[in-house]
């Protein structure tokens, strides 16, 4: 087998387009379209225990977006609940939220007191204690306790993967050219 022998010079122009390559949108849709798969992986594992007909979980999960921009890639999700729909709050609360709630934050970092994995959180600001409060469950028609949503750190998860394997996709798409 003959091994091709390359001149600086073409060597060069070959190292010149490696930049170019990395901000291409054909490079970012590469990406994008990797991390929205790592996505959906996270989201079967991580919100698994939903329940399938919670329309808002299902917005969530349908709702992740992509920005293409010069050197970058964003990749997020805005899902915002409208004050209308947040029947599990009392009026008094929802004046605290003119614009709505965002389902995303919710989802990523979690509510009450199953939402407090962070030391510098303020929690039980109302005075509930460790047992909870109760809403009136409209699936059942029954006041129900409950103790908040765990945070399902989606993105976080969707980060370490990135960093983990980028350079995996990196390679995976020159091999491709």
């Amino acid at each position: 087998m003959a091994v091709k022998t390359v001149t600086l010079d073409e060597l060069i122009v070959e190292i010149d387009k490696i930049p170019k390559i990395f901000s291409s949108k054909p490079f970012k849709e590469f990406i994008a379209d990797k991390c929205l798969n790592v996505l959906n992986d996270i989201q079967s594992y991580s919100l698994g225990d939903y329940d399938a007909d919670n329309t808002d979980i299902s917005r969530y999960q349908n709702n992740h977006k992509v920005e293409y921009g010069n050197d970058y890639l964003l990749i997020f999700n805005d899902t915002n609940l409208d004050q209308g729909d947040m029947w599990w709050v009392s009026e008094e609360t929802k004046e605290h939220y003119p614009d709505g709630i965002s389902i995303a934050y919710i989802v990523e970092y979690g509510t009450g007191i199953l939402g407090t994995s962070q030391d510098d959180w303020q929690t039980d600001i109302n005075g509930h204690g460790n047992k909870g409060w109760v809403y009136n469950n409209p699936n059942t028609g029954r006041p129900t306790w409950t103790r908040g949503m765990e945070g399902r750190f989606i993105y976080q998860k969707l980060l370490d993967r990135v960093k983990k394997d980028f350079g995996k996709w990196v390679l995976e798409y020159m091999e491709d050219l």
